[in-house]
């Protein structure tokens, strides 16, 4: 099918080289695609029986070929996984019962981030880790979340080891952003609205953090700031890098954006110190480049579509395609020069 074919639009891409990709259709209860041409035409890489899980749980892309998804099963999710681009789909077994997402280093290595009931403000989560590729869960982890600021609203979550991880949470009191370095029993509270970032003193008023990626991987959080609680205010964007092992540090990138309160920017990272932003301001909307702390702009993106771009997905500093939302379906546009110019993907 091509992009005008797609009903409900593509939430999210995941292009795994220039050729071969993922999409994801949030509204859709069989919304797997794959791409074998760069999204010129989409074709359903779901199981032949199942819909995704509801609540919907993320699915994993690996590669290519390799992927795991949850389907729904009798009021459960099961995890499926394909090793050859979802030709094929095998049950590989029932996620912890109540999982809000997971995370898979490998075709067995992965992580289940589970929450548990509770009354409010009290809830708890956890995580669960497999070596089997999801056939059998091991519990790590269990504390509430109060512990660390948030009520059991877990946000983006990302593992670069069996031992290392890094996950946000969100609460009344603000996100907190967590980290673990031996493989999920114990968490270390990297930053919580408890803590203002230097330079805004708690005299200012409220600041509302939107945590917007973890890169735990690279050693990069991406989180975003409000310095007012209600209407449109500038944002700014702070990175928490972890500079060659040393350690986390805070830091606070040049320059403000305009947003919404709670918008999140629209970004993508390739390594800790290189990544891509959109921005918006009365003259147009523009791509940026970050080097470090800097923002370097690219150029404004022309064509009225390109105001509603959704995601950025670049596979190196070179080559990325971006999702567009429009009235009628899904666009993609497409850069093989950093974002100096794109070219519509045609359908």
């Amino acid at each position: 099918m091509t992009l005008q074919d797609i009903r409900p639009a593509m939430t999210s891409i995941a292009m795994q080289s220039t050729t071969i990709g993922w999409a994801v259709q949030a509204d859709d209860p069989r919304g797997l695609l794959r791409t074998i041409n760069g999204g010129k035409t989409w074709s359903s890489a779901m199981p032949s029986s199942g819909v995704l899980s509801n609540p919907m749980i993320e699915p994993r892309f690996l590669s290519g070929s390799l992927a795991f998804v949850a389907v729904q099963s009798h009021g459960r999710a099961l995890l499926k996984r394909t090793s050859n681009g979802g030709h094929t789909w095998m049950p590989m077994g029932l996620l912890p019962k109540d999982t809000l997402s997971i995370d898979f280093l490998s075709a067995t290595e992965g992580w289940a981030i589970e929450t548990y009931g509770g009354a409010a403000g009290s809830e708890a989560y956890g995580f669960s880790v497999t070596l089997n590729g999801g056939k059998t869960w091991t519990p790590r982890y269990q504390t509430p979340a109060a512990d660390v600021g948030g009520t059991g609203d877990v946000g983006p979550a990302e593992f670069s080891s069996m031992r290392d991880g890094t996950l946000a949470l969100f609460g009344p009191a603000g996100p907190a952003i967590t980290s673990t370095t031996d493989g999920g029993r114990s968490f270390m509270t990297l930053w919580s609205r408890r803590f203002f970032p230097k330079g805004i003193p708690a005299a200012a008023g409220p600041w509302q953090p939107v945590v917007a990626e973890v890169f735990h991987s690279q050693g990069l959080l991406v989180f975003s700031g409000f310095s007012r609680v209600v209407g449109r205010s500038p944002q700014e964007l702070l990175l928490y890098r972890n500079r060659d092992g040393k350690g986390w540090q805070l830091e606070r990138l040049h320059g403000t954006i305009k947003a919404n309160v709670g918008e999140t920017p629209v970004l993508d990272f390739i390594s800790t110190m290189t990544g891509y932003l959109v921005t918006k301001s009365e003259h147009g909307t523009y791509l940026e480049r970050i080097i470090g702390d800097k923002r370097e702009p690219l150029r404004v993106l022309s064509g009225a579509w390109l105001n509603h771009i959704t995601m950025l997905d670049f596979i190196n500093a070179e080559e990325g395609w971006a999702l567009v939302s429009r009235s009628h379906g899904t666009a993609l546009s497409h850069t093989m020069n950093g974002g100096a110019t794109w070219t519509v993907v045609p359908h």
